[in-house]
């Protein structure tokens, strides 16, 4: 049944099908009306899966197509522009039948969704229909042959967002929303959260069982945190809490960022290379300022695989500039976008250790904790680099990487080292706070705004930081949890892996190599090869 799981994968997301490099799903769109839904549920039930990952990835497709919220639809038509324009060009043979997609996509979508959504999910939705008018006036100018049907289509953007419009938001700023969901406090319940967790992300753990651990550690970052804090207020002068730091933190003006993220990879590279995990030769991650029909939905940076199913993979790795920025948390980035995702699905793809089969090799929803645990875990394991670094120890690479730290910080490396490390746990604090967040809010325990002002007291964190980071996520609910949970696991395999006699690199790189199990199925794996 393994043809049969495959060909229903493409049909149900020829979007991503087609960025990993399937050229038979361009200009694709799968349009969710409650016929297409019901026709192809109907079709699940009766598939015989013959493997346990088949039945995990039919139960994936029913509870996706079951859960369709307002910002899918421009977020899935936004995303196919974009991935066609950058895999075909902007003339592409498909755009024109993409675009038709599109506009049916839009025309149905009063039948697919109800009337009624809390704020969250209209402002989400606005500004999903906002990146994607952003977008299809990109294309008009790299193609104005398409102009009539794009100006057309934008028409009809419009009226959608026009649907889900609140009045006072306009480019969705934290100074727009905030106090708008002050005034206009709502519970956003999601009665299928329980299936979506176990269902689209395959965790070990019911809703409540997330929140218990989130709350852990979460108070177990606290005590480390502080004593950053301390150390930096020490080198700087600045009190030890957050918006003081934050101020008192090395920056470099927005327009310089493109040149340091360049020259910081040619200086990473080397170090990651030859102690962290193996990175193929003939690797490929495009730098891209992020566009601005995207700035809403990526706060700081993001990383996007392609081709991944060609034995040609690469990516592209966002960066979002503002009028300035602080090199640690740009080093920081990096790591984790590069050095984790990145690597994660190039060596996936690559078959780099093993040989993966096609459906641990599709990319749905069960890759996010596997690839955002490597990343956000990679971030722990640099700062252990660098303070090995710092106690003298390294080769030719690591003093290169420590000289270009040095040219960026006029306190020296040791100055660097504990910037970065206000970094680390800074976004420790977030991604735990993050997967606390899901829970709460998804099952109706906290309100949004509620948890930000909670979350605000009990970390002193600033509302604008916390907000940031965990309002996108409301689009998607199950996702915030995936760093903490996903940490969690690679942690467990790494102790496991290393147990068995294996060096921390090894590890690392069969981890990055094992594709896009649930996250229990993979855990599980490990513990058979290593136990």
């Amino acid at each position: 049944m393994e043809k049969e799981v495959f060909e229903l994968w493409k049909e149900l997301n020829p979007v991503g099908a087609f960025a990993q490099g399937l050229e038979d799903c361009a200009g694709g769109l799968f349009i969710p009306t409650p016929k297409a839904v019901e026709e192809t549920l109907c079709r699940i039930s009766k598939i015989q899966a013959d493997s346990e990952l088949e039945r995990r990835l039919l139960d994936n497709f029913k509870t996706s197509l079951l859960h369709t919220e307002p910002p899918h639809i421009p977020s899935t038509c936004l995303w196919a522009i974009f991935y066609h324009m950058v895999l075909e060009g902007p003339a592409g043979d498909y755009m024109p039948d993409l675009l038709e997609r599109v506009r049916r996509m839009l025309d149905s979508s009063s039948e697919i969704l109800k009337d009624e959504w809390p704020p969250e999910i209209r402002i989400l939705a606005y500004l999903e229909a906002r990146g994607l008018y952003i977008i299809l006036d990109s294309l008009i100018s790299s193609n104005p042959f398409l102009k009539v049907a794009v100006e057309e289509l934008k028409k009809r953007v419009e009226d959608y967002a026009d649907r889900y419009r609140m009045v006072g938001i306009l480019k969705g700023t934290y100074e727009e929303i905030y106090p708008l969901l002050a005034e206009q406090e709502v519970y956003l319940r999601r009665e299928e959260y329980s299936e979506i967790v176990k269902n689209l992300y395959g965790y070990p753990y019911a809703p409540g069982e997330i929140e218990e651990r989130a709350l852990t550690w979460l108070k177990e970052e606290m005590k480390p945190f502080a004593g950053v804090l301390g150390e930096i207020s020490e080198i700087t002068g600045a009190l030890p809490e957050v918006p003081a730091i934050e101020r008192s933190l090395q920056k470099i003006p927005g327009e310089k960022v493109g040149e340091f993220l360049k020259g910081l990879r040619e200086a990473l590279l080397p170090v990651v290379r030859k102690n962290l995990v193996e990175v193929p030769e003939g690797y490929r991650t495009d730098l891209m300022k992020t566009p601005e029909y995207l700035r809403p939905l990526i706060p700081t940076a993001a990383m996007t695989p392609m081709g991944t199913l060609t034995g040609e993979p690469k990516n592209i790795f966002f960066y979002t500039v503002d009028e300035e920025a602080t090199p640690s948390d740009l080093l920081l980035s990096q790591v984790h976008e590069e050095y984790g995702h990145a690597v994660h699905y190039t060596d996936s793809a690559l078959n780099l250790k093993g040989e993966n089969t096609l459906l641990e090799r599709i990319d749905t929803t069960f890759s996010l904790p596997i690839s955002e645990g490597i990343s956000f875990h990679r971030e722990v394991e640099f700062l252990e680099l660098l303070e090995r670094i710092q106690n003298g120890e390294g080769g030719e690479e690591e003093m290169r990487l420590k000289e270009f730290l040095e040219r960026h910080y006029p306190g020296g490396f040791e100055r660097a080292l504990v910037e970065i490390s206000y970094q680390v746990h800074k976004w420790r604090f977030i991604r735990f706070l993050r997967a606390l967040s899901d829970v709460r809010i998804n099952t109706g325990k906290q309100s949004l705004y509620q948890f930000v002002e909670w979350a605000h007291r009990y970390t002193s964190l600033n509302r604008e930081d916390i907000f940031n980071q965990i309002f996108i996520f409301q689009e998607t609910p199950g996702y915030a949890a995936s760093y903490s949970i996903g940490e969690e696991a690679v942690v467990k395999i790494q102790k496991m892996g290393e147990k068995a006699g294996l060096d921390r690199k090894e590890i690392n790189t069969e981890i990055a190599s094992r594709g896009f199990l649930p996250l229990d199925m993979f855990l599980e794996w490990f513990e058979e090869r290593y136990g």
